[in-house]
């Protein structure tokens, strides 16, 4: 039995992948990702105000040696901060303080 208020879901959202069956790196990988999440529209292409999207996106390796770092020697992290500045000083303090706790070093924002 369908429980009351799901017969009219009509969602077609989902995963998709694009990857390489030989384990090889391409940027024509990256580029097929992109246009295959622009035709989600409601997904990934344009929001309501046509200039920005609902945060769907893509995940991808992180290219350390670009950014000069060891693959496996450090970590990347997306925050979300306040855009206040002292606000900011003390989320990233608090981020800081965590880390140390753990062992670990903020190297770089």
């Amino acid at each position: 039995m369908i429980p009351d208020g799901y017969n009219d879901e009509k969602s077609a959202c989902g995963v998709g992948f694009i990857a390489s069956r030989k384990n090889e790196y391409s940027h024509k990988n990256l580029q097929d990702a992109l246009h295959a999440l622009s035709c989600v529209e409601h997904r990934g292409a344009c929001s309501a105000d046509q200039i920005t999207g609902d945060g769907a996106g893509i995940m991808t390796d992180i290219p350390f040696e670009l950014f000069g770092y060891e693959k496996g020697k450090v970590a990347v992290a997306t925050l979300f901060t306040p855009l206040e500045k002292e606000s900011q000083r003390n989320a990233h303090k608090i981020l800081e303080e965590t880390y140390a706790y753990l062992g670990m070093k903020v190297i770089e924002y």
